[in-house]
C-alpha cells in the first residue's frame, strides 16, 4: 500500500488526507490557526485542484471555520464552527489556548469519528457533510494526519 503522500508530490503538503473505504483520497485538510486571506484560500485550493483533480474535497480549518470545497468551486460549499465540532472532543476547546498541531489531531478526530462513530453515533456536522456527500464517503475509511 502506496501512502497518498508519496504518491503525489504536493506544492503545499495537506495536513490531512483523509480516503474512503478503498483507500481513495476524497478530501485534502489545511489547518491553521488564523485564517488565509480570500486570495491565499483561492490560491492554495486552485494548487490542490490542478495537482490532485481526483480528490474531491479539500477543508480549510482555522479555530474559527471549518470550510469545505468540492470539485473546482472556489467558493465554500459548507461552513461549520469549528467550536461547536470540536467540543465534542475536547470540551474546554472553546475556553482553552490551542496550537496547531492539537488542532490537527482533534480535527483527525472529529473525521475519524465520522468514519467509524467511535465517540458518536451522530458526530457533530454529520447531517451537513451527508448533504455535500462527504460523510458516506468517509464511512469505513481512513484518516492521515501528514505531519
Amino acid at each position: 500500500m502506496m501512502s497518498l503522500t508519496t504518491a503525489i508530490t504536493y506544492t503545499y503538503l495537506p495536513d490531512i488526507i483523509a480516503k474512503d473505504k478503498e483507500e481513495n483520497p476524497i478530501l485534502l485538510a489545511d489547518i491553521r490557526l488564523h485564517p488565509l486571506s480570500d486570495k491565499l484560500t483561492e490560491n492554495l485550493i486552485e494548487t490542490w485542484q490542478k495537482e490532485a483533480p481526483e480528490i474531491e474535497f479539500q477543508m480549510l480549518v482555522t479555530l474559527e471555520e471549518i470550510k469545505l470545497f468540492k470539485g473546482n468551486e472556489k467558493t465554500p460549499i459548507c461552513i461549520l464552527n469549528t467550536g461547536n465540532i470540536l467540543e465534542k472532543y475536547d470540551p474546554e476547546f472553546k475556553t482553552s489556548t490551542i496550537f496547531n498541531p492539537y488542532l490537527t489531531t482533534l480535527v483527525g478526530s472529529w473525521l475519524r469519528d465520522l468514519a467509524y462513530n467511535w465517540n458518536s453515533k451522530n458526530p457533530s456536522g454529520k447531517m451537513e457533510l451527508q448533504q455535500i456527500g462527504l460523510a458516506q464517503k468517509l464511512t469505513e475509511g481512513w484518516v492521515e494526519l501528514t505531519d
